[in-house]
């Protein structure tokens, strides 16, 4: 029960993120209007969007390799423990024989 209380504290500050990039793609496309003073602008919410999303891309990555490291570990211990079975029943039918 605690995991679930855990994981729903974490949605907002995911909603929070997406709202703010939302908006910045908003004021983005609103900007596209042919003034010549919004061209400044447009380039600083560029420059934001990209570093927005350079930083998600790599938390992504980050938290990617973690994802497949766990996956790996928790995979290599069943094999071992398999094998270490597999060892055992042989050498139960060899000195049973």
């Amino acid at each position: 029960m605690r995991n679930i209380l855990k994981n729903k504290r974490a949605i907002a500050p995911l909603f929070l993120v997406l709202i703010i990039i939302l908006i910045l793609l908003g004021i983005y496309i609103f900007l596209f209007l042919p003034i010549p003073s919004f061209k400044k602008v447009r380039t600083i919410i560029n420059y934001f969007l990209i570093l927005i999303f350079w930083i998600v891309l790599q938390v992504g990555l980050i938290y990617g390799y973690y994802k497949i490291g766990n996956f790996a570990v928790r995979n290599v211990s069943k094999l071992k423990s398999t094998i270490l079975n597999w060892n055992v029943k042989i050498k139960n039918m060899i000195i049973g024989h």
